[in-house]
């Protein structure tokens, strides 16, 4: 990211803005584009990577949690932990881009693969990446055995190459118009 001169104006003044597996915790976000949009100069770039809301439920994360939170006594909490993640849909977010008067250049939709040695391993993984909201909306009082529950359901999903981790990710780029 261009870093502008000192004493240089607010708007217009940043060669890109990008925003790497953070869009999707944004709350507010038609603000939050409009004022990235606001700070690029002509010809500017925004660079997005996010989870895309109606893939969420495609990848692994999403399948183990379903299998471990569907029943006692998780499913009564598992509603308000699903409504921790805030993505928005492929459309949305390309209806954002537009509205503020961004121009689409690219959007992809990546399958990612990483493999895990153990299921402690990936339940530690997403724990950090999740700003502790993998778990953070349980009760505390269940949440050991949520997280022991997890573990061995990965655990069980492990081959002679680690246990694999699926999901899909959105790549964007738009640009401020010349």
């Amino acid at each position: 990211m261009a870093i502008p001169p000192r004493g240089a104006a607010r708007f217009g003044s940043f060669d890109a803005v990008c925003v790497s597996a953070a869009f999707h915790w944004i709350e507010g976000k038609p603000r939050a584009v409009a004022e990235m949009a606001s700070v690029l100069c002509q010809g500017g770039r925004l660079g997005l990577t996010t989870v895309g809301k109606e893939l969420q439920g495609q990848g692994t994360l999403a399948t183990v949690l379903r299998s471990v939170v569907g029943g006692p006594p998780f499913a009564a909490h598992a509603r308000q932990a699903a409504s921790s993640l805030r993505a928005a849909t492929l459309t949305e977010i390309v209806t954002l881009v537009g509205d503020a008067a961004l121009t689409l250049r690219e959007l992809h939709v990546v399958r990612r693969e990483r493999r895990y040695r153990t299921g402690e391993d990936v339940v530690s993984f997403f724990e950090s990446s999740s700003f502790g909201n993998l778990l953070g909306s349980f009760p505390e009082e269940i949440r050991p055995r949520l997280r022991s529950d997890l573990v061995d359901a990965f655990e069980a999903r492990r081959g002679d190459a680690g246990i694999p981790i699926v999901d899909h990710g959105v790549i964007l780029v738009a640009d401020k118009g010349v």
